[in-house]
């Protein structure tokens, strides 16, 4: 995901193309079987609902709309890497609760590193995170999401900004 970013960045590319690419890369990770919506539980009555083959397209539009989520906030200085931090530090604080030591380390990783971006990221601007940047972080934020079972507390983090 970070390469088809990094292509825009360097060269403008088509945003149909961008598109197929991050469909296809996501649809990829989904056949990959570790990384997909399997069931949703309601939370007012604890139903428990097993998704089928409907979770491999819910996984797919996951990882995409959270990828262009991030993309798309990356306009203002600091607001992308703000809200990747602190989703990432939500994500951080939920996976020592439930002993993720793998996805825990990542997301206490990437937020450090986004930390030290934001040092330089706000206003006024010396370094920009681009469309290579806000995917990997988007990318990786669905991803650690589906890994830890985090997906509401990621969708309200994602969401309340806006």
């Amino acid at each position: 995901m970070f390469l088809v970013g990094l292509l825009d960045d360097l060269r403008p590319v088509n945003a149909k193309l961008k598109f197929l690419a991050q469909i296809a890369i996501a649809t990829t990770v989904t056949l990959g079987g570790e990384l997909q919506f399997e069931r949703w539980t309601n939370p007012y009555t604890s139903t428990t609902y097993e998704l089928g083959a409907f979770g491999s397209f819910l996984t797919v539009f996951w990882l995409v709309a959270v990828t262009n989520l991030i993309n798309l906030t990356d306009g203002l200085d600091g607001l992308a890497g703000g809200i990747s931090f602190m989703v990432l530090c939500l994500m951080s604080v939920f996976a020592v609760e439930t002993d993720a030591s793998v996805p825990g380390m990542l997301a206490v990783g990437m937020a450090g590193a986004v930390l030290g971006f934001l040092n330089f990221n706000f206003p006024p601007a010396r370094i920009y995170m681009g469309d290579g940047g806000a995917y990997l972080l988007g990318f990786l934020i669905a991803s650690l999401s589906l890994a830890n079972s985090q997906k509401g507390m990621v969708a309200t983090a994602l969401f309340a900004p806006a």
